[in-house]
């Protein structure tokens, strides 16, 4: 442990002052890889250029049982640094810092400068709250997100904060211009297995220069996220933006049946009737968010998602790739009020058909355009009447096995600052429960009380989880609502 805290590590104690309310940091590392490479440049696909405003995303995952309240978590925190310090030997960009190449290009030094890793502790007990997905209404488990200079900053940063029961979380901030969710949750599982003590191997990163534009850039087929019959939408007055608040919601299996069967047998059913669970529950909130946000049906509207490129259907990229392997694709209605009025299968058909779009030809071009128009991708995305989506469920975080007794028991994602604050977004997210998922909805106060007292859309959730977020008097209107 000397070789981490002397040589890959850079301590400073007492980062902040006690408080009894809130998190305090009590020590700051810098962790190296284990055996530092020589410098050398990771190229950045335009795919990755998206994100090329450099800012944090946040994943914070909950551990019980970690460690001995009596015995302190001194050991445990020492080992997992000493853990990540291997691990970042095979993934050694994740140690280098952003940098302009000689055509003025971003692309990552590979210079082992190493990652931040900060330990916090908190005087509150998981315990306290009914259920551990509240715990963030009370506490703040994020690092400071800004960034000013970004040959300065780390692209990876973690922070761990133990809970007064012997529990921890782990709050992981990451650029995401280096790698996507899929690339992430390889790094965690690999840091996992190195904490139990399993031996990685050479292949743990895998980056090819699979996805590049060709020479000259030559879009020749459909773009998935441009719409051509959208208006873009005005400049809004920042001044006038009010941020969305969260709400995690647990959706149960026999409520994604349930969703699945009125896609698959409604007005507009499609593909023989074989709408997939994704389709028909990202048709329930599409439709739902819309209802709540009071859009008025002449108006038009879209939904942004994202198609892994790594996935059977394009296979573009193995599985292990690292990076930003994702196709964002946008379906564009022109009435609002068409996606409210009809059942499911509306709108599942029209987030499948954009999904089944999204072919080898459109990717090509999409890389075509974006290396053409990186900086400018935004605005082809239809924000003031849309909602964009992620959806990680495939990924097994509850799988994560750092040996802890505990285990993992709850996971928060929230979307990089690049999504407006004003944006509502939903993030399908997989569950500590089997067979079901949790839903991460983004809307303004107003509109997630509108939601959370419209039966048409908490028929689908129990009782007991709109209470998390309601209280007992919606609740027990809810029971009076014939089903």
């Amino acid at each position: 442990m000397d070789v981490i805290s002397k040589a890959n590590s850079e301590s400073l104690q007492d980062c902040n002052q006690s408080s009894s309310s809130k998190v305090v940091q009590y020590a700051f590392h810098v962790v190296r890889p284990e055996q530092v490479p020589a410098p050398s440049p990771h190229f950045l696909s335009s795919i990755d250029l998206c994100y090329s405003k450099p800012e944090f995303s946040t994943l914070v995952l909950f551990f019980k049982d970690c460690f001995s309240p009596a015995a302190g978590a001194k050991s445990l925190v020492d080992s997992l640094r000493s853990s990540l310090s291997k691990v970042l030997v095979f993934y050694p960009v994740l140690a280098g810092r952003l940098r302009e190449n000689e055509s003025g290009r971003l692309e990552v030094n590979m210079n082992g400068q190493g990652v931040h890793f900060v330990e916090s502790k908190v005087d509150s007990s998981f315990q306290d709250w009914e259920d551990i997905r509240q715990c963030p209404l009370d506490i703040d488990l994020s690092l400071d997100t800004r960034v000013v200079n970004p040959s300065d900053v780390p692209l990876i940063k973690f922070q761990v904060t133990q809970f007064h029961c012997g529990s921890i979380a782990i709050a992981v901030h990451f650029l995401h211009i280096i790698l996507d969710g899929s690339s992430l949750y390889n790094v965690l599982n690999a840091w996992a297995k190195v904490h139990r003590g399993s031996t990685l191997f050479c292949e743990s990163f895998v980056r090819g220069r699979e996805l590049l534009a060709r020479d000259p850039p030559k879009v020749d087929a459909p773009v998935p996220f441009i719409i051509d019959a959208a208006a873009h939408d005005k400049q809004l007055d920042a001044s006038n933006i009010v941020p969305c608040n969260l709400v995690t919601l647990r959706m149960e299996q026999a409520a994604i049946d349930t969703c699945k069967r009125e896609a698959q047998t409604g007005a507009f059913a499609y593909n023989g009737g074989k709408a997939t669970g994704f389709e028909a529950v990202l048709s329930l909130l599409w439709s739902s968010m819309l209802r709540a946000r009071g859009v008025p049906q002449h108006l038009d509207t879209a939904l942004l998602f994202s198609i892994n490129l790594r996935g059977q259907k394009l296979a573009l990229v193995p599985q292990n790739y690292f990076g930003n392997a994702v196709a964002n694709c946008q379906v564009h209605v022109s009435r609002a009020g068409d996606i409210v009025a009809s059942d499911l299968s509306y709108a599942a058909h029209l987030i499948h058909k954009a999904k089944i779009s999204c072919n080898r030809a459109s990717v090509q071009s999409m890389l075509d355009w974006l290396e053409l128009n990186s900086a400018h991708v935004h605005k082809e995305l239809h924000w003031r009447r849309g909602i964009t989506s992620t959806s990680i469920t495939n990924f097994p975080m509850y799988g994560l096995d750092f040996g802890w007794r505990g285990g993992a028991l709850s996971q928060l994602c929230f979307l990089p600052s690049k999504v407006p604050p004003h944006m509502p977004f939903v993030a399908m997210l997989p569950s500590p429960r089997p067979k079901s998922i949790e839903i991460v909805i983004g809307l303004h106060h107003h509109d997630r009380e509108v939601l959370l007292q419209d039966h048409l859309f908490t028929r689908y959730f129990s009782a007991s989880e709109i209470k998390l977020w309601t209280g007992d008097h919606i609740c027990r209107a809810l029971r009076r609502v014939p089903k």
